[in-house]
C-alpha cells in the first residue's frame, strides 16, 4: 500500500481549506499549552488543578457522550422546536446528576488532598468550579451539535476558532498573576461556543427549564435509556483513578507530564480527523472505505511513534531546557507520548465498534466487559504502584495497552458473537 499518496488523496478529500482551519485551531491549542508549560512547568500547584480537573472532568463529562447522540439524531437537525423540546426533556435531569456527580467527585478528591497540598477551603471551590466547566460543556455539546449537524462541520470549526481566540485571550490576560488562567480560559472558551452557535431564541433556553419533581422525573426516566452506555462511560472513572495511583506513586511532577503528554497526542492526532472521516463513512453506510483510512491512521502513529522518539532522545542529547520544564521533563513527556499513542493504534476500530454494539442494543454486554477492564487496570495499577518508581513509562503506558487492547478485544467479541456480518459491511453497523 502506498501510504504517503493516499494520505495526500485523504487530505484532498477532506478540502485542504478545512484543513486549513483545523491546524489553526490546534496551534491555538498548542499555543497554550506551550506558555503553561513555560510558566508552570511541573509545579505542584499546577499538579493539584489537574488531579481535581482529572477527576472531575471523569465522573461529569460522561454525559456529554449521550447528549452528543441526542442531539446528532436527524430529526432534531435545523427543526427549532425540536431542539426546544429535546434541550427541555434532557437538561433538567442534566443539573440534578451534575450536582449529585460534584458531591461525587468531592468525595473521591478527599481521598488524595493531603498529598496535593489541598485543603477543603481550597478543594471545594475548585471542584464547584471544574464541575460548572463540565456542565458548560456539555450544554455546549448540545448547541454545538444542534449547529453542527445542521450547518455542516466547516461552519462550525470556524465558529469554534472564534471561542478558542476568545479563550486564549483571557488566557493571556491573567496567566502570569493566577493558575485560575487555565480553568478560567476553559470556561471562556465553552461560554462564547454557545453564544457563537446559537440564535438569540436558543440562547434564552440555556438555563430557562424550570424545575420540578415531575419534570425531573421525565427528563431522568428519558436519560434512563442511555443507561447502559452512560454507564460504561462513568465506569472510566476507575480508569483515572488507576492513572492517578501510579502518577501518585512516582510523584507530584509526573501528573503534569502526564497531562502534556495528552495534549500532544491528542492534538495531532486528531489534526487530520480521521477519526471523524471513519464515523462519517459509517453514517454514510460506505463501510467498505474504512480500509485506506485505518491503513493511513496505522501509519500515522507509527511515524508519530518513531518521531517522539527520536525528539526525547535529541532533547536529552542537547540539554534543552523550556522556562520552568527541564530537559529531563521534556524528554520524559516525548517518551510518554511515543509509547502510549502506539496503544491507540486501532482506536478507530474500536469507537466503530462500541457504537456498533451500543446501537444493536448490545450495550449491556459492552458495559460488563468495560467493567472487567477496567477492574484488571485499577488492581494492576494498586499492585504494581510500587514499582512504578523504577519503571514509570513503562508502568504508566502498561495501563493503556491493557485498556486499549482489552477493549478492542472485548468490542470485537460482543461483535462478533451476535453478528453475521463482517466489519466492513455497512449492514453490521445498523
Amino acid at each position: 500500500m502506498n501510504h504517503g499518496s493516499s494520505l495526500f488523496k485523504i487530505i484532498n478529500l477532506q478540502n485542504s481549506k478545512f484543513l486549513t482551519y483545523r491546524i489553526f485551531l490546534k496551534l491555538i491549542t498548542s499555543l497554550k499549552v506551550l506558555l503553561i508549560g513555560f510558566f508552570f512547568g511541573a509545579s505542584n500547584e499546577y499538579a493539584s488543578y489537574l488531579y481535581v480537573m482529572a477527576i472531575t472532568n471523569a465522573c461529569i463529562m460522561p454525559m456529554s457522550d449521550i447528549i452528543g447522540i441526542i442531539f446528532s439524531k436527524q430529526l432534531i437537525n435545523n427543526k427549532p422546536a425540536s431542539f426546544k423540546k429535546y434541550y427541555n426533556l434532557c437538561f433538567p435531569g442534566i443539573t440534578i446528576l451534575t450536582i449529585i456527580l460534584f458531591f461525587v467527585s468531592i468525595i473521591i478528591c478527599n481521598f488524595n488532598k493531603d498529598f496535593f497540598n489541598l485543603t477543603y477551603y481550597s478543594l471545594i471551590p475548585l471542584v464547584f468550579l471544574y464541575s460548572f466547566i463540565c456542565f458548560t460543556s456539555i450544554v455546549r455539546t448540545a448547541f454545538a451539535t444542534y449547529f453542527w449537524c445542521t450547518n455542516g462541520i466547516r461552519r462550525f470549526t470556524i465558529k469554534y476558532i472564534f471561542a478558542n481566540i476568545f479563550g486564549l485571550i483571557v488566557f493571556l490576560s491573567i496567566f502570569k498573576f493566577s493558575i485560575l488562567a487555565i480553568p478560567l480560559s476553559l470556561l471562556i472558551t465553552e461560554i462564547s461556543t454557545i453564544i457563537l452557535t446559537s440564535n438569540s431564541a436558543s440562547k434564552r433556553l440555556i438555563f430557562s427549564f424550570s424545575f420540578s419533581f415531575k419534570k425531573i422525573y421525565i427528563s431522568i426516566n428519558y436519560l434512563a435509556r442511555f443507561f447502559f452506555p452512560l454507564a460504561s462511560n462513568l465506569s472510566t472513572i476507575l480508569f483515572t483513578l488507576s492513572e492517578q495511583a501510579i502518577a501518585t506513586s512516582i510523584s507530584i511532577s509526573f501528573l503534569p507530564l502526564i497531562s502534556y503528554s495528552n495534549l500532544i497526542i491528542n492534538n495531532i492526532d486528531s489534526v487530520f480527523g480521521l477519526a471523524e472521516k471513519s464515523l462519517s463513512l459509517i453514517s454514510e453506510k460506505s463501510a467498505d472505505k474504512l480500509p485506506k483510512i485505518l491503513g493511513i491512521r496505522v501509519f500515522i502513529i507509527v511515524f508519530l511513534f518513531i518521531s517522539f522518539l527520536i525528539i526525547g532522545t535529541l532533547i536529552e542529547i542537547n540539554n534543552i531546557n523550556f522556562g520552568n520544564l527541564s530537559s529531563g521533563q521534556i524528554r520524559t513527556i516525548f517518551y510518554i507520548s511515543s509509547v502510549v499513542i502506539l496503544s491507540n493504534i486501532l482506536s478507530i476500530q474500536q469507537s466503530i465498534l462500541y457504537r456498533s454494539n451500543v446501537n444493536k442494543g448490545r450495550g449491556k454486554y459492552s458495559l460488563l466487559a468495560t467493567l472487567l477492564i477496567l477492574t484488571i487496570c485499577y488492581i494492576y495499577s494498586v499492585k504494581l504502584s510500587w514499582l512504578a518508581f523504577t519503571y514509570p513509562i513503562i508502568i504508566y503506558s502498561s495501563i493503556h495497552y491493557i485498556y486499549n487492547l482489552g477493549r478492542l478485544l472485548s468490542e470485537y467479541l460482543i461483535f462478533k458473537r451476535f453478528t453475521k456480518y463482517t466489519f466492513f459491511q455497512n449492514e453490521a453497523h445498523g
